[in-house]
């Protein structure tokens, strides 16, 4: 950092003197330092000679807010700024750094350290992005120079035209034929999926879990295989494509990990999520960027055999148009060396697809490695890189042999429009003016969970504090009652189910705290009656969904105000509304045995099903019945999903009543999804359907 020019402009003479001062201290003299009085005198200066970095005083005389402040970013846009103020303004500081300046401070909060740190800052940074500028431009120039290379090449490619063409219809016949026998396969595994979890909920012996385990693990391991299977071999075509709409990041990490937590509780993993508050409606392929996910929350979970995963999206940067977000998926697995780390994501894609492996055994670091390259895991990284490279986005790992691994990715998404969906709602918009302020005390033993869960808290515009133990919690708790500021919610969610038990049976018995709501929070699903009597008015399961944890609160805060010696009960258990008792549900499928589980399904959640088996069947029972919701198969015999649909609104118009519509398809591509909001419908389930997707759809619909 020698040879560096701090220019200072302040009025303030004994602050002028002051921060150049400091300046001067804190760097050892290694600044130069240029102190003027007046703005005019330091315009001067950035004229005459070359500053490296600029310290201004925001309350210059006649200055209005940051009118100083553009001004010189106007007429000296790469010069890094630093604004010092006398007074406090939260609107003011974050208008400055949104414009441009490096940073800003209250002249009170300066020390010497402090301010020569954020001047390096500032010019190491304005260096970086000098840099990047040059690199863009230089990729600018050399991209026109390929162009003109390509175009050259071109007129010596015309007698490889007929070999490449034969080539690619023949890779079009088969992507063709994989891509109907996936959807064939994914109609019965559906059906397969679907059974296995109503048998689940039922009484069953130990053993009968046990082969209903193995049942359900060879449903996920076949389903991932035809998803991989699939894109491998469009990858190989280079047929696969991007297709760009608006979408809720929040809404497609937690349903990533909804999707994987089974497996993860089957091991006794406990799985987070965490999504920054600040990301709102992005544009990109959601499919895509959920597939990527998806296989690395897979890996995690393979080669995890105890502690925790965690599924992380933060904004790394963002301009007017565009949010770079990076998806981290962390585990403490068995790790690898970076070594071979790094050799593994310079790989091609396998020629040979393995199998599987055993997702029973423990691996050592080096095995997962040479497990990696061999299975359907090495195959499945293989496809995220590129499918992140066709992105324009970055992939990498870290890794620490015995601790665990990190897989991440970012992509830079431009801004989207508001997505329409219960699950996209950002935090801040959750919670009424009226429940703002509410306290709410977290008990949790994970401390990644505990700060997650307050974050969220914090986001939605409560008053969060967190405890890692029971004792900690009765603590806090007793205090605030005290103060007279007492919680309203306690979250409850030790490492043993039955010190939650005990926690809130403690609660119940001390009458200066036992009016705060308790809320009962796992990993795993279990009966609600038997929390309900101990003293829990609601619970949730990990991973945790925002709007569920908000709206477990509301209800359970609501049900305090109306009837506060009866804890409010609630259906479902992961923080959802309940569904309305004897609610008439059209199924429309063509396949008799999903048909089936879809229905019982449906009755389990309390519905009424009527059930049809093709379009034209469909549109003459909407006609004859008032139906709460349509589950509306697309590819069916006589008459398909897409014409029932337009037939069913197209009847509509001259009505009042619009009965909603949600796609039940085998297809994954988002241009059928597309396509069947432009037939009308209202929500997409992909094939195979389970219990949280219906659920999760007929709570939001119904």
């Amino acid at each position: 950092m020698q040879g560096f020019t701090v220019l200072l402009i302040e009025n303030n003479p004994d602050d002028l003197k002051l921060f150049g001062h400091l300046i001067e201290t804190g760097s050892s003299s290694e600044f130069e330092v240029i102190a003027v009085d007046e703005l005019t005198r330091g315009m001067e200066e950035l004229v005459k000679k070359e500053i490296d970095a600029l310290v201004l005083d925001l309350d210059l005389p006649g200055a209005e807010e940051l009118d100083t402040f553009r001004l010189i970013r106007t007429r000296f846009p790469q010069l890094p700024i630093i604004l010092i103020a006398n007074h406090q303004d939260e609107r003011l500081a974050s208008e400055a750094i949104q414009s441009g300046a490096q940073d800003y401070f209250l002249k009170s909060e300066l020390s010497a350290s402090l301010l020569t740190r954020a001047i390096r800052y500032a010019v190491e940074r304005q260096a970086q992005e000098t840099k990047i500028t040059s690199l863009n431009d230089d990729l600018e120039r050399r991209i026109i120079e390929l162009a003109c290379a390509n175009q050259e090449l071109d007129t010596l490619s015309k007698n490889l035209t007929l070999a490449r063409d034969q080539a690619l219809q023949a890779s079009s016949y088969k992507s063709e034929f994989l891509a109907r026998m996936n959807h064939d396969i994914r109609t019965p595994l559906s059906s397969s999926i679907g059974a296995v979890e109503l048998l689940k909920s039922t009484g069953l012996d130990a053993e009968q879990n046990e082969l209903l385990d193995l049942v359900e693990g060879s449903n996920a391991s076949l389903l991932k295989i035809v998803n991989q299977d699939l894109n491998y071999t469009n990858m190989e075509a280079c047929e696969v494509g991007l297709d760009y709409t608006d979408f809720s990041m929040v809404k497609l990490v937690e349903d990533a990990a909804e999707l994987m937590a089974p497996l993860a509780v089957r091991k006794g993993i406990s799985m987070m999520t965490y999504i920054d508050p600040v990301i709102t409606s992005l544009l990109g392929d959601p499919v895509r960027v959920k597939q990527i996910l998806l296989n690395l929350i897979s890996n995690a979970a393979k080669f995890t055999e105890k502690g925790e995963i965690l599924i992380r999206a933060t904004r790394e940067s963002y301009d007017k148009e565009s949010v770079l977000v990076r998806i981290a998926v962390i585990d403490t697995g068995s790790g690898m060396e970076e070594e071979k780390l790094k050799e593994f994501f310079e790989r091609q894609l396998p020629t040979d697809i393995g199998g599987d492996g055993d997702s029973d055994r423990d691996y050592e670091p080096g095995e997962r490695f040479t497990e990696l390259q061999q299975s359907n895991s090495g195959l499945g990284l293989a496809i995220s890189k590129q499918l992140v490279d066709m992105m324009g986005g970055q992939i990498g790992a870290t890794s620490i042999p015995e601790k665990g691994s990190t897989f991440w990715f970012s992509i830079r998404f431009r801004k989207g429009r508001p997505v329409r969906k219960i699950d996209a709602i950002p935090l801040h918009a959750m919670v009424s003016n009226s429940l703002a302020g509410y306290k709410i005390l977290v008990v949790d033993g994970s401390d990644n969970a505990r700060i997650i869960t307050r974050s969220y808290l914090l986001a939605a515009g409560f008053k969060a504090t967190a405890a890692a133990s029971a004792g900690e919690a009765l603590e806090i708790l007793r205090h605030a009652s005290s103060q007279e500021e007492p919680y309203q919610v306690t979250i409850v969610d030790l490492d043993d189910s039955k010190h939650s038990v005990a926690l809130a049976e403690e609660i119940q018995k001390d009458p200066s705290i036992s009016r705060t709501r308790l809320i009962y929070m796992t990993s795993k699903r279990q009966p609600a009656t038997e929390l309900w009597s101990r003293g829990f008015s609601s619970y949730l399961t990990k991973p945790l969904r925002q709007t569920a944890l908000i709206s477990s609160i509301v209800d359970v805060t609501l049900g305090q105000v109306e009837e506060p010696d009866k804890p409010k009960e609630r259906a479902g258990g992961n923080g959802k509304k309940s569904l309305k008792e004897g609610t008439k549900i059209l199924v429309v499928e063509d396949n008799s045995y999903l048909q089936v589980v879809v229905g019982k399904v449906l009755h389990r959640l309390g519905c009424l099903v009527d059930r049809a088996e093709n379009g034209k069947e469909a549109v003459e029972l909407q006609a004859a019945n008032n139906y709460s919701l349509i589950l509306m198969d697309c590819q069916m015999p006589v008459m398909d999903g897409f014409e029932a649909t337009r037939r069913i609104r197209e009847r509509e118009k001259d009505s009042s009543i619009r009965t909603p519509i949600v796609a039940m398809t085998a297809s994954i591509r988002q241009s059928d999804r597309e396509a069947c909001m432009r037939a009308g419908m209202d929500d997409f389930l992909s094939k195979p359907v389970t219990i949280e997707k219906l659920e999760s759809v007929l709570t939001s619909l119904c």
